[in-house]
């Protein structure tokens, strides 16, 4: 309900545990209503700040025309005195000059004259973020994804801007990551090279696999013609709405994954009767809905397991991969099926030593996450209009799911049936592809399989057309 307006590296403090301290809110403005929804919320005790501070003189005593705050961290409507332009996207432009700062090692404004950084304040003409990088970075070049985020960051056009602090903290930790942001869109080049780092070992275990179907395809081939019409009439009748689903070339980047551990994972009874995938991965969660035996939706949501990692190692104070340890190896999504007596132990930082916790504790930290998770979920079954018919309900994928209570919290929040998904294979070390971690792996697997069957039979076919011709032209050649 408070905007800032004068945020800037002076005026952000970091703590010795991380935590982040906002000072000198001089010139903060409160936004109309805050006091009655913090009043209305049944926060009393923050209502009452709020009308102490609208109360003061410094907080509202900027007027229209007038601009107060740092010339170099003033988004346009705060310099041109536009009072009533200036809300929370205000605050985002002055994070992301922040931001320009620290990585660029330099202001976005070049003169020296206060008149004229205040008109190239007003008129959106800062420096552009790669072109200050490459000055104080001669023998490097600024990254495509993160010059875009900035420049979204301080856009002069306020709509253009991240919508909250929430939007531009996920895109940074997707570039973080090594995901595609939203601030720009990838070439597809760019976005394979991502999904191939991203997913490097299992695309290495999925090649291994490959490599044993593919020897295994070409043995067949030493068949009779007998084995061979029969594996032509088997692809030949596959249908039409699985081949469809299986076409990956035809999606982007953000739907390959969802469909293919669809392939994976789903039977074709569920996608006839209704179901909701959920995958849920590193960085975003991808949501893709089947009602007769087609896609009909897909979403993705902004959250998954880095976000539970992220939350147990500031809640239990470790550092982030052994909190990634302690999730894999005993988080839990639900505190009822937890017990007090499960204790772990807890890696300290730095010197510090290691602690015992419960696991029920542990429980408490995940808990509300996922049920957040869930919920947007459950926004978005509503928003598709395909909810009402998820017969088969949910199933979730993707490495968080294997967490113990995901399916029973997930019953609990969706009210419908919820189900752990693991892929469908009962080959060479199916001990460890069957896990839900690899369903998109194994999805793209088995999808490059069946289009090796289809060329195969498609080459049969031309073959046997071709012998045809053939003897046709050898027997007018004889013959006239």
């Amino acid at each position: 309900g408070v905007i800032h307006r004068d945020l800037k590296p002076d005026n952000i403090m970091l703590g010795a545990h991380g935590e982040v301290l906002v000072v000198d809110w001089g010139i903060a403005k409160v936004l109309p209503g805050a006091v009655a929804q913090a009043i209305d919320a049944g926060e009393g005790r923050i209502g009452r700040q709020v009308i102490s501070l609208r109360d003061q003189d410094a907080i509202s005593a900027t007027l229209d025309g007038q601009a107060m705050g740092t010339l170099f961290y003033m988004p346009p409507e705060q310099a041109t005195g536009n009072l009533a332009a200036i809300d929370a996207r205000s605050d985002i432009y002055a994070l992301g000059a922040t931001l320009y700062e620290l990585l660029a090692l330099r202001r976005c404004l070049d003169s020296s004259s206060q008149p004229d950084m205040l008109m190239q304040v007003a008129n959106g003409n800062w420096i552009p973020f790669d072109r200050a990088w490459s000055q104080t970075h001669p023998n490097s070049k600024a990254d495509p994804d993160l010059t875009a985020i900035v420049h979204q960051a301080m856009a002069f056009d306020p709509n253009k801007r991240y919508p909250s602090c929430d939007a531009f903290a996920a895109d940074i930790r997707r570039f973080l990551a090594g995901q595609a942001v939203l601030a720009r869109r990838r070439n597809l080049i760019e976005r394979i090279g991502l999904w191939y780092a991203a997913h490097r070992r299992q695309v290495q275990l999925g090649a291994g696999v490959a490599m044993i179907a593919a020897v295994a395809v070409m043995a067949g081939n030493w068949l009779g013609s007998r084995q061979q019409r029969a594996l032509a009439e088997a692809t030949a009748i596959e249908p039409r709405g699985r081949m469809a689903s299986s076409d990956l070339g035809l999606w982007s980047d953000d739907q390959i994954e969802p469909l293919a551990s669809a392939i994976a994972v789903l039977s074709p009874d569920e996608k006839d009767l209704g179901v909701c995938l959920v995958d849920i991965g590193g960085g975003t969660t991808d949501i893709a809905i089947f009602t007769g035996g087609a896609i009909r939706h897909t979403a993705v949501i902004p959250i998954a397991g880095d976000q539970i990692t992220n939350d147990i190692a500031m809640a239990l104070r470790t550092p982030t991969k052994d909190a990634e340890d302690i999730k894999l190896a005993h988080g839990c999504a639900l505190r009822q099926i937890a017990s007090v007596n499960d204790v772990i132990e807890v890696p300290g930082v730095g010197d510090r030593g290691p602690r015992q916790m419960s696991r029920q504790t542990l429980a408490e930290v995940i808990e509300p996450r996922v049920e957040e998770l869930y919920s947007l979920i459950q926004r978005e079954l509503r928003a598709s209009g395909f909810e009402e018919l998820l017969s088969s309900g949910i199933v979730l994928t993707g490495g968080s799911a294997a967490m113990a209570g995901m399916v029973e919290l997930g019953e609990e929040v969706f009210h419908m049936p919820v189900r752990l998904g693991v892929p469908n294979y009962a080959g060479g070390l199916s001990e460890v592809v069957r896990n839900p971690r690899y369903s998109t792996a194994v999805g793209l697997l088995l999808t490059g399989l069946e289009q090796r069957k289809r060329d195969e039979h498609l080459r049969l076919h031309t073959g046997n057309i071709k012998n045809v011709f053939e003897k046709m032209a050898s027997w007018f050649k004889g013959n006239f």
